[in-house]
């Protein structure tokens, strides 16, 4: 569970840099 919380947390991140690159805003 936590090996997968890490890995969601990264994703999460990286999904979060992508959109802030596109000019996004997330709630």
């Amino acid at each position: 569970k936590d090996r997968f919380r890490q890995s969601l947390g990264g994703l999460i991140e990286a999904y979060e840099a992508v959109a802030r690159r596109l000019g996004v805003q997330l709630d």
